[in-house]
């Protein structure tokens, strides 16, 4: 087998295309597949918001494309509230000689409906490299703003504006690192294993933190995509880990072909049984997960530190000199440096910023700071009106309040930390704390930050 080509694939326009709403109109993205010899290689385009003639203008980077590799194109109109709909398909043949200009024919259904046309542009260079077909590139990020979130925590961004920010980043190279090492769920770890079971209060808490992750990561007009073309334009995009002039952690999970994060410790998801299980969807595997944090040496110098840190995953620290070399390769222009959860320098670091689980904005004093937990009490204890944004979430996309999740609780969950807590005769309100099981006393752990493992 010859080397292949190294393939840029710009998705320019589409016009002619389905009204998929009422109005008459469509909110338009692409997705792209490719077979390589051992997987399916998936690309997603941006959403184009009210048209029937959308100009993404975005690339596909492919490394090793051989003649007669085979693209299949499908356009899809977003909608907020419903599956989205499909709009049509088509597909694509590389060869040698075709012209940079390919306008291809959009069908629908079975039958074959003529359903617009599609403009790709291709640049077609040899690989210098024998491999098998893989996604290289551009590194791709969109960055999603739930107000929602933001309303019920209050938490708000440098712009003051109400919103809780998440971020999904696409990375060449996760599959050529990490092959095929994958972090299964923690057995171990008792909310993990509750998250998973089989038994109906697990698929309760499934279908509440799966709605959480949706209503989290769904595209708007406020939406924003980005191309990332270096390391030091990708940490301007969170602020360089800073907000309101404050270092900030960073939950991440890394599935198979991006990673998705957000800043770890605002109140909305500190409330969180897991929140590694909701940026993940409630996978039973992920490729890694843990924290991250910027750290600036001198004026003008950054260093991205990533850690293994999730008790919901556990993920194996031998992998580190992986996830080091993931970001070292996309990221060159700045340092990076991969610490285990048990390295001293990360205690040092937070025991330096004496950080606070739960940083608030000054307009958020109605949530529960973390030297606040609940007396012993038998009533319902609604922690001075600071009941859990995860509640009041929950009641926007009608999940059980009183947290994510109270089964069979004789009182409501409102704790600053309590989410989760079966056969529970008592309240259970810990900043550190993470779950109840069978508990007959008021829980009030009162662990500072990093004191237990991030979940």
């Amino acid at each position: 087998m010859s080397c292949g080509y190294f393939l840029k694939i710009t998705f320019e326009r589409a016009e002619g295309i389905r009204a998929g709403d009422i109005g008459g109109t469509s909110d338009p993205y692409i997705t792209a597949c490719v077979n390589s010899s051992s997987r399916r290689i998936f690309f997603r385009s941006h959403v184009e918001w009210v048209t029937l003639t959308p100009e993404w203008n975005e690339q596909w980077w492919l490394e090793n494309v051989q003649i007669g590799t085979r693209f299949d194109f499908e356009i899809w109109d977003y909608d907020l509230l419903k599956k989205d709909d499909n709009l049509g398909k088509c597909y694509w043949i590389f060869n040698e000689g075709q012209a940079e200009a390919q306008w291809l024919n959009i069908v629908h259904g079975n039958k074959c409906v003529p359903a617009g046309r599609l403009l790709i542009r291709i640049q077609a260079t040899p690989s210098i490299n024998y491999g098998e077909l893989r996604s290289v590139g551009p590194i791709r990020e969109e960055i999603l703003r739930s107000t929602v979130a933001g309303a019920v925590s209050q938490h708000s961004g440098d712009d003051d504006a109400l919103g809780w920010r998440v971020y999904r980043l696409y990375l060449p190279n996760i599959k050529d690192i990490f092959q095929d090492e994958k972090q299964s769920y923690n057995k171990n770890y008792r909310p993990a294993a509750a998250m998973m079971s089989v038994l109906p209060h697990g698929m309760i808490l499934r279908r509440a933190l799966q709605s959480t992750h949706s209503a989290l990561y769904k595209y708007d007009q406020t939406s924003k995509f980005v191309t990332i073309t270096s390391g030091q334009q990708w940490l301007e995009t969170f602020a360089y880990g800073f907000r309101r002039g404050r270092p900030r952690f960073f939950t991440y999970v890394i599935m198979d072909e991006y990673m998705n994060f957000s800043e770890t410790g605002a109140p909305f998801f500190t409330d969180m049984m897991s929140k590694h299980a909701v940026h993940s969807n409630v996978a039973k595997a992920v490729v890694y997960s843990g924290e991250f944090h910027i750290e600036q040496p001198q004026p003008g110098l950054y260093k991205f530190v990533i850690d293994n840190n999730s008790g919901t995953y556990a993920p194996n620290k031998a992998l580190l000199p992986k996830l080091q070399a993931l970001f070292q390769q996309n990221f060159k222009d700045i340092e990076v440096e991969a610490w285990d959860q048990a390295d001293p320098r990360l205690k040092t670091f937070k025991e330096k910023l004496k950080l606070n689980p739960y940083w608030q904005t000054p307009s958020s004093n109605n949530l529960t700071s973390s030297n606040t937990t609940s007396s012993n009490t038998n009533n319902n204890n609604n922690m001075n009106n600071a009941t859990s944004s995860s509640s009041l979430i929950a009641s926007s996309i009608n999940l059980t309040s009183g947290g994510i999740y109270g089964y069979n609780s004789y009182q409501n969950l409102h704790g600053s930390g309590g989410i989760y807590s079966p056969n529970s005769n008592t309240n259970l309100s810990s900043s550190g704390g993470y779950s109840a099981f069978n508990m007959n006393n008021n829980n009030n752990n009162n662990n500072a930050y990093g004191a237990a493992p991030n979940h």
